[in-house]
């Protein structure tokens, strides 16, 4: 199995070979693995998980794998707010909404208000006023 997962990734972008093999490998697997474990896999995280949401082909899961642990990786606000203002990011916006409560509550108002700038700005509202937060409720209704 692995000998085809490696094959996979051979017609893959140049960056995504640059991804550790064992961090590609779990992504891949049927099972999800806990970001803990993924991130032990490499010694950069946060620029390895990033291309492998911008770099794996496939399975389709193990971008969105890496996107949610990406999300809850310290520093990256800047793509975490890329991918709310994106139009051509919707599922990864989406995934971002879905988890506005496990995010710092600053980050998450954060995300929130940048998102209603954006295309995904109904989503964003939506997503603000089910939070379990007040902060970030309060974001909607501005």
């Amino acid at each position: 199995m692995n000998a085809l997962l490696l094959a996979q990734f051979a017609f893959a972008e140049p960056d995504a070979a640059s991804i550790p093999d064992a961090l590609r490998v779990a992504l891949s697997g049927r099972h999800p693995v806990p970001c803990e474990t993924l991130r032990a896999l490499t010694p950069n995280p946060a620029a390895d998980l990033s291309r492998a949401v911008n770099n794996l082909p496939y399975p389709p899961w193990a971008p969105m794998r890496a996107a949610r642990c990406l999300l809850l990786e310290p520093g990256t606000d800047a793509v975490v707010a890329g991918w709310v203002t994106d139009p051509e990011r919707l599922g990864l916006a989406q995934l971002v909404f879905d988890h506005l409560d496990e995010l710092p509550t600053a980050r998450s108002v954060a995300v929130v208000e940048r998102a209603l700038t954006g295309p995904w700005s109904v989503e964003a509202r939506r997503a603000a006023r089910s939070s379990n937060r007040r902060e970030v409720r309060a974001v909607a209704e501005r």
